[in-house]
């Protein structure tokens, strides 16, 4: 029984290749790659990879936003007591110093 179905498809699929004519075989060559849905999905999965890249983007700049924050508030809570203008006496309010920060 497979003989005679292997032999009818092996005179079937010429004879229709053959009725088609170059036509046919060229439309069978010219299909998209892509069928439409699939173009979908692909656009889809860009348009998320894309957001995500922003989203990712956006987050490390607020990190960086609030670290450069974080910090400026440290150094006004804590200023440095070294420099030019710093009287390198008492630190202001400590016990034993006069009001000019000398003992």
């Amino acid at each position: 029984m497979r003989l005679i179905a292997v032999l009818a498809l092996s005179t079937v699929v010429p004879c229709l290749l053959l009725a088609a004519g170059p036509f046919g075989v060229a439309e069978a060559r010219e299909l998209p790659r892509v069928s439409p849905s699939e173009q979908i999905v692909n656009e889809t999965n860009e348009a998320l990879k894309a957001a995500r890249e922003r989203q990712e983007l956006q987050d490390r700049f607020q990190f960086e936003i609030n670290t450069l924050r974080a910090q400026q508030q440290r150094q006004q809570q804590f200023p440095a007591i070294t420099g030019p203008n710093i009287n390198m006496g008492c630190p202001p309010g400590a016990a034993g110093c006069d009001s000019s920060g000398l003992r």
